[in-house]
């Protein structure tokens, strides 16, 4: 970023090519895992109490 600054490049040029590449590779990491754990208790909640749902559809 520092040498993107020095180059001259605009502000959100800098933060679109350089710091949210950088930044959204752990968020998209961690919402993986959100939505795998989402669609393991629901498989789990919908074998429990006999509802037909998602859960059903994806094992």
């Amino acid at each position: 970023i520092r040498t993107a600054r020095a180059k001259g490049l605009k502000e959100s040029t800098i933060v679109r090519k350089h710091a949210l590449k950088n930044a959204l590779n752990p968020v998209i990491t961690a919402a993986s895992g959100w939505f795998a754990s989402m669609l393991a208790g629901a498989v789990f909640v919908e074998y429990i109490f006999g509802w037909n749902g998602l859960g059903k559809q994806i094992v």
